[in-house]
């Protein structure tokens, strides 16, 4: 969680001073959930197991994966710090979709930002982006007037740089603030050529909403 705080500060600070962030856990469909507020932000840890790139999981965590559960594989998932356990895919989704109502309240003009479905498209992706995406999908499939942002993720290592230098200062710094934190963890620090490699790319598609008021 710390590797994800610091990126949202950095993105959300700026120039201003830091603010004290308010922790808390939020019960979504009979789970509860750790929920972070920060400023104009708000973050939720599901703390999933690491499901492995291509989807197996890892006998650490008892071979779990968002990919195994969706497919049926697992008939369970329980989080990392065994605060809550999800009976099937169907109430992984059912989550997805509470927390996502709950934040979006009343507004009809919401946006969705995930890494692409469509996996011709997005080949080569982690297998917890797809499925999660895939989840998020199936969670507002009945919501037509939400707006869609559909990211390319690992297979924009080849494509041509296309963003700004402006953009690309942002992307460097938000990316370093999480490596630190990640670092911080005794993890593996993930600055490395192939991270970076992605920090200058930045491919999606727009699929506005049925009767949304976006341009």
């Amino acid at each position: 969680m710390i590797s994800r705080k610091l990126s949202v500060k950095f993105m959300a600070d700026a120039a201003k001073a830091p603010e004290i962030p308010v922790d808390s856990v939020a019960a979504v469909s009979g789970h509860p959930i750790k929920r972070w507020l920060y400023r104009n932000t708000v973050s939720y840890f599901m703390r999933l197991p690491d499901g492995s790139p291509q989807g197996t999981g890892y006998v650490a965590t008892a071979e779990q994966s968002l990919k195994r559960l969706h497919e049926g594989a697992i008939r369970t998932m329980t989080s990392i710090d065994n605060s809550t356990t999800y009976q099937g895919w169907s109430d992984l989704r059912t989550t997805l979709r509470k927390l996502i109502d709950y934040e979006r309240g009343p507004a009809t003009n919401v946006w969705v930002n995930i890494p692409d479905t469509n996996i011709v498209k997005n080949v080569g992706d982690h297998a917890d982006h797809q499925h999660m995406a895939q989840g998020v999908w199936e969670a507002i499939a009945d919501l037509p007037w939400i707006n869609k942002a559909l990211y390319l993720d690992y297979v924009t290592a080849e494509m041509e740089e296309n963003m700004s230098s402006a953009e690309r200062e942002i992307e460097a710094g938000t990316f370093a603030a999480l490596s630190m934190g990640v670092a911080a963890l005794d993890h593996p620090s993930p600055w490395d050529r192939l991270h970076r490699s992605w920090l200058n790319r930045h491919y999606f598609r727009i699929e506005p909403g049925v009767g949304s008021t976006s341009q």
